[in-house]
């Protein structure tokens, strides 16, 4: 390919994202006086909930709360691996696996504190940025991908002692908390729908320019 090549990334809609709910359903009133960590994402060996599950059991004091489902039902790689581990998951573990309207989702993110996904491989992860966009600090695996498209506004780790350790600094240290909820913001801006689209037209503008 000889010709220039131009990236448009994901965006992300922050003002739907950061929009305070007030009717919070039911289920959700439970997280409110607790320490919530959340991930999102199918059930799958490649997300890697059983690091989740394994980081839920090091901190009993946390609540671990998992959003997603599988997409592609009885067919998704590894799914009785993955069932077994979700039966045997601690109490402080809890899998919402039904299909949850989008409209919802910034709830499941604003009643928790952190939000901690420990793929093992990914392309972007539009999760992360809407997690950055309700103000979570967070939490990822050490992947290359990562490096360039969230540069440093997240907390890495490569394994389960590296993760409980972040996940205790967070909990206890405030100072820490807040620094973190605001380089997660760095990675919300970098991805509001308002800079992409301007991004968009200035490729248009480019194209447009007389030769």
């Amino acid at each position: 390919v000889k010709k220039p090549i131009k990236v448009l990334p994901n965006l992300v809609d922050r003002e739907m994202f950061q929009k305070e709910v007030k009717e919070v359903p039911e289920r959700y009133h439970v997280y409110k006086k607790e320490f919530v960590i959340i991930g999102v994402g199918q059930i799958s060996p490649r997300k890697d909930i059983f690091t989740f599950i394994e980081a839920a059991k090091c901190l009993p004091d946390c609540r671990f709360l998992w959003v997603g489902g599988r997409p592609l039902g009885n067919l998704t790689a590894g799914i009785k691996e993955c069932d077994d581990a979700i039966k045997a998951a601690p109490k402080n573990v809890e899998f919402f696996t039904e299909v949850i309207p989008r409209e919802e989702m910034p709830i499941a993110y604003q009643v928790s504190d952190v939000f901690f996904l420990p793929s093992k491989q990914e392309t972007f992860g539009i999760v992360v940025v809407e997690a950055a966009a309700c103000g979570l600090p967070i939490i990822l695996r050490d992947l290359e991908v990562y490096k360039e498209i969230f540069k440093e506004g997240y907390l890495k780790g490569n394994n389960i002692e590296d993760f409980v350790k972040i996940i205790k600094k967070l909990k206890n240290d405030k100072k820490f908390y807040r620094t973190w909820k605001v380089k997660a913001n760095l990675i919300a801006d970098r991805y509001d729908k308002k800079k992409i689209a301007n991004q968009l037209l200035g490729y248009y503008r480019e194209l447009l320019k007389p030769d």
